[in-house]
């Protein structure tokens, strides 16, 4: 008698019994290469919060203007730009910092710009945003770049934008990750504006909010819209930064003249009879100035 074969029974159920045990192992293999991607990305995201928060602190909180605030050369100008995922703002303004890399000479003023374009490859010019030619829904960057004024031999500055020309051959260091947004708010000691213009307003911000998102996989967007995530109330890095410079400064401590109005002299250096400003609480609904002190500080 011959051996029997397997029935069309038997090889459905094997099969099926196959097909189960491979989804199991499919199951367990996707959790967990999902989850060496979470942490990956996590901690990628947790490197990126901790350089942003170390660069931005250190140019920001060292930002410097001359006493009058008229010298372009030392303007602060943050301006907004809107793009399809968010806010594409920029900024330049002049620190003391020391250039990234620690290649700068000792006590070099140096110009730092963040701008948040569309295209890879911008020029870091004061239009702040797409060129005429960036596609509207390219993924954004957040460029930053810092040229040292001597030691770039700075002889002058654009004649349309006002940033700093570095001599010929020089190559100013910057660093460029994706982004998905950036906005940045100034606090004038009242109110959060969007933009500031030093030579305009003739003072500093007392601070300025960087909140940025970061570029991600459209998978992890689509989990965070189901999780009902907000990127503006709740982006990717929040942080606050005091400017010591122009902290506690209001429009009537503004340099004019030779002297600061409202601190009691006038031109010639008579009194004017008022009382200084110079020492006023900070305004109702606003942070307590040694509050905004305390804060990125």
């Amino acid at each position: 008698m011959g051996k029997r074969g397997f029935t069309l029974l038997e090889l459905l159920v094997a099969i099926t019994i196959l097909v189960v045990l491979m989804g199991i192992v499919y199951g367990a293999f996707y959790s967990v290469v999902t989850s060496i991607q979470s942490s990956r990305l996590g901690m990628e995201e947790m490197r990126l919060r901790q350089f942003l928060a170390r660069n931005m602190k250190q140019n920001f909180s060292t930002v410097y203007g001359d006493p009058a605030m008229e010298q372009e050369v030392f303007m602060f100008l943050g301006q907004s730009n809107d793009g399809p995922n968010g806010a594409r703002d920029s900024v330049r303004f002049a620190s003391m910092a020391p250039l990234i890399g620690g290649m700068g000479l000792p006590g070099d003023l140096k110009e730092v710009r963040y701008e948040a374009a569309a295209e890879r490859d911008t020029e870091m010019g004061l239009s702040y945003g797409r060129s005429e030619t960036a596609d509207e829904d390219a993924p954004a960057y957040l460029h930053s770049i810092e040229t040292p004024l001597l030691g770039a031999d700075v002889q002058e500055l654009d004649a349309a934008d006002g940033f700093f020309v570095p001599s010929s051959g020089y190559e100013a260091p910057g660093w460029s990750v994706p982004i998905r947004s950036m906005r940045l708010d100034y606090f004038d000691g009242q109110d959060w504006i969007r933009e500031w213009d030093s030579l305009e307003m003739g003072r500093l911000p007392w601070c300025v909010r960087i909140r940025i998102n970061f570029a991600k996989p459209e998978d992890v967007l689509e989990e965070e819209r189901r999780q009902g995530i907000d990127p503006e109330d709740d982006p990717d890095f929040d942080m606050l930064v005091t400017l010591q410079s122009g902290l506690g400064v209001n429009d009537e401590m503004v340099f004019d003249g030779g002297m600061f109005r409202g601190g009691g002299l006038l031109e010639g250096g008579e009194d004017n009879g008022e009382d200084s400003d110079q020492d006023a609480p900070a305004p109702a609904g606003g942070p307590a100035r040694g509050g905004v002190s305390g804060l990125g500080g």
